[in-house]
């Protein structure tokens, strides 16, 4: 399932899940040439939606069946039983949309020095 592309000077990555017996979420690096020159697993977890947030990958989903967002490298949090299923870049942060437990949730988190 496809996520995103974030394009680097001499690379490119591409996000998204792989199922393979469970849910993965792998990061894949190519060349400018179509070549893979690089794979890192992200772990065993469903990115519903992933973003280039300045260079850096923004995935969410569903960890765990827990509701999971990720600034990969940097933290990440989830937020109980349930899934994420959009993301709305801003300004100075992030909103993202997705349910817990049935419910509607819209949280959000200021981003400093993006």
């Amino acid at each position: 399932m496809f996520g995103c592309i974030v394009e680097g000077k001499d690379s490119f990555t591409l996000t998204g899940s792989v199922k393979d017996g469970n849910w993965k979420v792998i990061s894949f690096e190519f060349n400018w040439e179509g070549d893979i020159i690089g794979e890192k697993p992200l772990g065993n977890r469903i990115a519903l939606d992933v973003r280039d947030l300045n260079g850096k990958i923004l995935i969410t989903g569903d960890k765990n069946g827990e509701f999971w967002v990720s600034l990969t490298g940097e933290w990440e949090a989830t937020l109980g039983e349930g899934a994420e299923t959009a993301i709305q870049l801003l300004n100075d942060g992030i909103l993202v949309g997705g349910s817990s437990t049935g419910v509607p949730l819209l949280p959000s988190w200021a981003l400093m020095g993006s």
